[in-house]
């Protein structure tokens, strides 16, 4: 099984970046600051995580983090003492259009600005991994 990592390399008060690596294929990423791990506020906290497939009717096909304190749903959060849920990596084009969430796209912006191609580089992504027989993932995020 292929690993993707999320390499952040840059923070701020309004935003943090990174590079999402998944066999040797490199997309740019935006993320909210580090806000305590507060839901729908914070970047996800860095360590391991599942990334597993999941659909909605506005953002489609799309991926959701799963483990440490990342929940799939809010029920877990109740059964489980997770404190967050619904992290995902969905398009965006900005880093205030995401909720404790992750964007990638295929050009990267200035200042918090993604890019071009964010839901053209998801679906890239997906597609890659689909090419590697995974519809989920391992996930590092850590700070390089």
């Amino acid at each position: 099984m292929i690993t993707l990592f999320v390499n952040r390399h840059t923070r701020t008060p309004e935003y943090t970046e990174a590079t999402v690596v998944f066999a040797e294929r490199k997309w740019p990423a935006i993320e909210p600051p580090w806000r305590d791990n507060e839901p729908f506020k914070s970047c996800i906290p860095t360590g391991l995580y599942s990334l597993q497939p999941r659909t909605s009717a506005k953002y489609k096909n799309h991926l959701v983090f799963i483990g440490g304190s990342v929940a799939r749903t809010k029920a877990q959060i109740k059964h489980q003492g997770i404190e967050r849920y619904s992290c995902l990596i969905h398009p965006a084009n900005k880093a205030n259009q995401l909720q404790g969430c992750l964007a990638i796209g295929n050009t990267r912006g200035e200042g918090g600005t993604v890019w071009g191609g964010s839901r053209k580089a998801l679906n890239e992504l997906l597609a890659l991994m689909a090419r590697f027989g995974q519809d989920s993932c391992d996930c590092v995020v850590r700070w390089v």
